[in-house]
């Protein structure tokens, strides 16, 4: 038997006393767990007091304003080579690659 003297003396540590403590509470609800997997109406109540945490909702993605490569500039370059905006006419676009290299006056 377990006694006070023992646990002073530390002939009995608190690992073997925790040991000793969840065999007999285990032991003493033992008939209680028994009685509660047998009752489906004891697992009805149990749940109505303890139901389920909700699942959580999937975050939904937000989309990033980017913006463009340019930000203060309000002009846009369509497909066909125009050039459409506010200040469309202080940008060059050329129309084929040879009149942009000449454009760019590149020194050799």
């Amino acid at each position: 038997m377990l006694s006070q003297a023992d646990y002073l003396s530390l002939q009995l540590t608190p690992q073997l006393l925790k040991q000793s403590v969840t065999k007999a509470l285990n032991e003493i609800l033992a008939p209680v767990q028994e009685a509660y997997q047998a009752s489906k109406e004891w697992q009805n109540i149990a749940e109505l007091a303890y139901p389920p945490p909700p699942p959580e909702p999937k975050k939904e993605k937000k989309v990033k304003n980017k913006g463009t490569k340019a930000p203060g500039a309000k002009v846009e370059v369509q497909p066909d080579g125009s050039v459409e905006g506010q200040g469309k006419d202080q940008v060059n676009v050329a129309s084929s690659a040879d009149e942009a290299m000449k454009d760019l006056d590149l020194k050799s």
